[in-house]
């Protein structure tokens, strides 16, 4: 008679004890529930505005580090002037003569930070010509490029900017024939985004064409 009893009691114990676990385990999983159900409403209502201004101060951090780099690097060169005219210097980056056809420019606001605004080439050519200057233009910048070996022959590329676009408007060249004693000068009139591709860049300058002239020297 004992041994049952005690048995019995045995099993009323057991039986209170997985209650009791039971119990305890849906407590921990409400509370899991809880606790994830507070994490993704917190997630869900962040600005996400706030992640993409951390994602553009990250850019712009970045496009400084490159101006420094740029700055540190003897095959580049830079100006510095007022590109879009809104009394804030801005900069161009050029590769040197015979180090490259990078042209990068950079426009700067009031906090002397800059923004990597256009990527683009200097229209330096293998065996022809160079990049030699950048000067600023009322309407933007221009690019100039020189024959290396004489100065009988230079381009210039305007390119103006215009709402946030850089169009390159004109190219003038200039040779001299010193067997015929004149200055021959092209020009050809565009309005070609630099944005765009560089292969479509000189598909419309070759299919564009060119008014050009002869100036004789005086005898």
């Amino acid at each position: 008679m004992y041994p049952i009893k005690n048995y019995f009691i045995l099993t009323l114990f057991f039986i209170f004890l997985f209650s009791c676990k039971k119990q305890e385990v849906k407590k921990n999983i409400t509370v899991q529930q809880d606790t994830l159900s507070k994490v993704k409403s917190k997630f869900e209502n962040v600005d996400s505005n706030s992640h993409k201004k951390i994602y553009i101060n990250e850019i712009e951090k970045n496009n400084i580090t490159n101006i420094d780099k740029y700055s540190k690097d003897s095959a580049y060169f830079s100006r510095t002037f007022d590109i879009n005219k809104d009394g804030i210097l801005d900069k161009v980056i050029s590769s040197n003569p015979y180090e490259g056809e990078d042209l990068l420019v950079y426009l700067g606001n009031k906090n002397s930070e800059y923004t990597l605004a256009l990527r683009t080439i200097n229209f330096s050519q293998d065996g022809g010509n160079q990049i030699s200057d950048i000067k600023e233009s009322k309407e933007g910048f221009e690019i100039i490029t020189r024959f290396p070996d004489r100065g009988d022959f230079q381009t210039n590329y305007s390119i103006s900017y215009n709402k946030n676009s850089f169009i390159l408007k004109k190219i003038k060249t200039e040779s001299y024939s010193w067997q015929d004693k004149y200055t021959n000068t092209c020009i050809q009139n565009l309005n070609f985004n630099m944005k765009n591709s560089i292969e479509s860049l000189f598909k419309t300058i070759g299919s564009t064409k060119e008014d050009c002239t002869k100036q004789y020297d005086n005898k």
